[in-house]
C-alpha cells in the first residue's frame, strides 16, 4: 500500500525493498539493501519519505522482525526471541544533489531493541544494538572524453557488540564494531564501459551489513558493460579474507569468486 500525504511526502506499508548504499559501479552497503546481487530479502513494515525542496530526502522505516529471524540480513549473535525485538526502526538523511564535485552525502542510524545476544546465547544477556552510518561521494571529469572518477567511502560503527568469544574471535574482550569501505569508479572509460575499485572491512562485532560479512576483509574489481539500454553485463573479481582467525582453526580462510551476470531491465 502507497499513501501520498503531500507532494512531497510517500509513505510505503507492506512488504518492500528497501535500499541505502555507496554510489559507484560497485555499490555496496554497510547496513541496508534488500536483495543485493542473487539473494532475496525484503522488509515487512513502513518506509515514510519525505524531500525537501532544498534535495535532502528524510526515511524512517519501521520493520517488523520474526522470531525465527528478521528478512533481511542481520547475522549472529543477533536474534529476535525477545518480545521487544519484534520491531526495529532506521532512520536516514540523504543527498544525491550535486554540490561542487561532491553528488552523494547521506546518514544512518539502525536500532534493533533487545536484539544483540552479547555472549551469544539466548539464554544470556539481551542488549540493543545501535548502528551509524555515513556515506559520501564525489565526481570528477577526467580529460575531455567523457570519462569521470567517482569516488565514494562509507564508515560505520557500533557502539555496543557481542564478545569476541560469541563471534568465535578470541575468549576475551568484546568485538571491534567498525567497519568501512572506499571505491573508485571509473565511468565510461569507453562507450558504456565502466570499472570499479573497492576495498573494505567489517570487524566481528558489525552484524548488519548485506555485502560486507563481519570480521573479513574485502577486495572487488568490478567492469560494467552497458551493451544497449536495460541490457547490462556484470563482471566481478572477488576475495574476501578472514580478519581474526576462529579461535581453533588452523589457518583464516579466504574466499575467492568469479561472478558474471546479464541484466534485462523492464
Amino acid at each position: 500500500v502507497s499513501l501520498r500525504p503531500g507532494p512531497r511526502s510517500e509513505i510505503a506499508i507492506g512488504r518492500l525493498q528497501t535500499c541505502f548504499e555507496l554510489a559507484g559501479v560497485s555499490g555496496g552497503s554497510l547496513d541496508r539493501c534488500d536483495s543485493p546481487n542473487t539473494d532475496i530479502t525484503w522488509t515487512d513494515g513502513a518506509h515514510a519519505e519525505y524531500r525537501s525542496t532544498g534535495g535532502w530526502n528524510w526515511h524512517l522505516i519501521l520493520q517488523r522482525n520474526l522470531e525465527a529471524g528478521a528478512t533481511n540480513v542481520r547475522l549472529p549473535p543477533l536474534a529476535f526471541t525477545d518480545d521487544k525485538s519484534r520491531m526495529s526502526y532506521f532512520a536516514a538523511v540523504e543527498s544525491n544533489k550535486a554540490y561542487g564535485p561532491i553528488v552523494q552525502r547521506a546518514f544512518d542510524v539502525s536500532y534493533l531493541p533487545r536484539s544483540l545476544t552479547t555472549e551469544g546465547s539466548v539464554s544470556g544477556p539481551m542488549e540493543d544494538y545501535i548502528a551509524f552510518v555515513g556515506r559520501l561521494g564525489a565526481q570528477w571529469p577526467l580529460g575531455r572524453t567523457g570519462t569521470r572518477l567517482l569516488a565514494g567511502a562509507e564508515l560505520g560503527y557500533a557502539p555496543n557488540t557481542p564478545t569476541k568469544a560469541a563471534v568465535g574471535t578470541g575468549n576475551a574482550g568484546d568485538a571491534g564494531g567498525v567497519a568501512w569501505q572506499v571505491q573508485l569508479s571509473f565511468l565510461d572509460v569507453f562507450p558504456g564501459h565502466s570499472f570499479a575499485l573497492q576495498h573494505g572491512r567489517a570487524q566481528g562485532g558489525w552484524l548488519i551489513s548485506p555485502d560486507f560479512r563481519n570480521n573479513e576483509i574485502l577486495y572487488e574489481l568490478r567492469h560494467e558493460w552497458k551493451i544497449v539500454e536495460n541490457h547490462t553485463l556484470t563482471t566481478r573479481l572477488r576475495r574476501r579474507d578472514e580478519l581474526d582467525m576462529l579461535v581453533g582453526a588452523a589457518h583464516a580462510r579466504r574466499d575467492e569468486d568469479i561472478f558474471v551476470r546479464y541484466t534485462l531491465s523492464f
